[in-house]
């Protein structure tokens, strides 16, 4: 398992853990990320939002709240 910050670009992961359940866990659900959930790092640079595909949508999270989701990364695609 790792930090979500800590993914490449354009890999795919599964979402296993959220650790700061409370208010992050309540912006997180409306935007699809979700114990679960695929998802696909479509842009991770330094010093900027991370950029995520999931489902039919693009969304982009802030660098400490992508620190408090650990995944699983995928060796194949989704």
């Amino acid at each position: 398992m790792v930090r979500l910050d800590q993914v490449e670009e354009n890999k795919c992961c599964c979402v296993c853990l959220i650790e700061d359940e409370g208010s992050s866990l309540g912006k997180l659900l409306p935007m699809g990320i979700s114990i679960g959930n695929h998802i696909e790092v479509v842009y991770n640079r330094r010093f900027v939002p991370i950029l995520l595909s999931v489902g039919d949508s693009l969304i982009a999270i802030d660098r400490r709240r992508a620190r408090t989701i650990f995944v699983e990364k995928e060796d194949n695609g989704r």
